[in-house]
């Protein structure tokens, strides 16, 4: 079957014209007149992609078109609310939708249609947005994973930059990967390695490291009298016997 753009654009229009049963609205009249949704949104529960094409492209659209976009808030039983372009989708009111002609339909529009094209090509719209919160998520991951083993991993250790980014840096060195659609992490071996190798081995844990280190047949972290002392001074006892 050969595409038809006027046909498809017509059909686009006429779908985010019509009000979807059970949707309670009380925002502008317009809506659902010239104005409606345009495929753009995102909610709790979407991805990393997902969020980054929605706040791209609506900052694209945005920009280029004010009068004929604005991001609307809807709550939503199933993900708790969803942010949604919407567009103003006619130029004026017509009194039967039916009769929609594509010269009826805005530029706006046009270009909101466009950029779903685009994402039929090639589901990203912007790789350094992406990249950006990808980088964004996987710090969150690695600080989220180093709160829940405050006692193994010494953060601000010679006053260097973030554990968090250098952790991140190292990991991804190693062929780790962070990958949230996928649902791709570095193991907790794999975290773990990752402190030992930065000499981020907090004394707090050293029974937990000697553990680690026999298990991987690698030399224990080496831990100072003083911070030894610091958590027990009957510690000194163990560190004289080594």
């Amino acid at each position: 079957m050969t595409f038809n753009y006027v046909e498809n654009i017509l059909k686009c229009a006429k779908d985010g014209l019509q009000k979807p049963e059970d949707f309670g609205y009380w925002g502008s009249d317009d809506m659902f007149k010239t104005w409606g949704f345009c495929g753009i949104d995102k909610n709790r529960d979407s991805d990393i992609r997902d969020v980054s094409n929605f706040d791209y492209i609506s900052k694209d659209l945005l920009t280029n078109f004010p009068d004929d976009f604005k991001i609307e808030t809807y709550s939503h039983w199933a993900v708790g609310s969803v942010d949604r372009l919407v567009c103003r989708i006619l130029k004026q009111e017509l009194p039967f939708k039916d009769q929609i002609k594509e010269e009826d339909i805005t530029i706006a529009f046009h270009s909101a249609m466009e950029w779903l094209d685009n994402l039929e090509d090639y589901p990203i719209a912007d790789e350094g947005d992406y990249s950006e919160k990808q980088f964004e998520e996987a710090i969150k991951s690695i600080e989220y994973w180093v709160d829940e083993n405050s006692d193994l991993v010494y953060k601000d250790k010679l006053n260097l930059e973030s554990c968090y980014e250098r952790m991140y840096f190292d990991l991804i060195n190693k062929g780790y990967e962070f990958d949230e659609y996928n649902q791709i992490y570095p193991t907790d071996e794999q975290m773990l390695k990752s402190v030992y190798d930065l000499e981020l081995c907090k004394v707090d844990g050293y029974i937990k490291w000697y553990e680690f280190c026999e298990k991987n047949n690698i030399p224990r972290p080496v831990f100072t009298e003083e911070e030894f002392s610091s958590i027990n001074v009957n510690q000194l006892k163990l560190f004289e016997t080594e």
